[in-house]
């Protein structure tokens, strides 16, 4: 009985734990740390804002932003191209509003990769 007692605070406290990192890091760190930078270098900002402006334009949460741009990189990479998230975000942020508006960022993403790797 007595080992039940001890275990069970613990239990207790593993069972609350910790919040898992990857969850409480934003979209733009996430990004930063898969183009290896540090979380708190000036172009996590740089990013983040790039996602707000992309956020707005496609009305599409920036989590599904900065995941089509991660996996629109490695994409790249298996083809030669040398970029990284921050590149991208900016080139897809140069995109007019209203033609934002008429797709999805997974549309435009897909579009900027064929032009990217012709």
């Amino acid at each position: 009985m007595k080992p039940f007692l001890l275990a069970a605070p613990l239990l207790l406290l593993a069972a609350c734990g910790t919040p898992d990192p990857a969850k409480t890091l934003t979209p733009a760190q996430k990004l930063a740390i898969v183009d290896h930078i540090d979380t708190t270098d000036q172009r996590v900002a740089q990013m983040d804002k790039l996602l707000q402006s992309l956020s707005g334009k496609f009305k599409e949460p920036q989590d599904t932003i900065a995941e089509y741009t991660s996996r629109a990189e490695d994409v790249l990479r298996e083809k030669g191209v040398v970029t990284d998230n921050l590149e991208i975000l900016g080139n897809m942020d140069g995109l007019k509003a209203d033609a934002a508006a008429m797709s999805t960022y997974k549309d435009a993403i897909t579009m900027y990769l064929m032009i990217r790797t012709k």
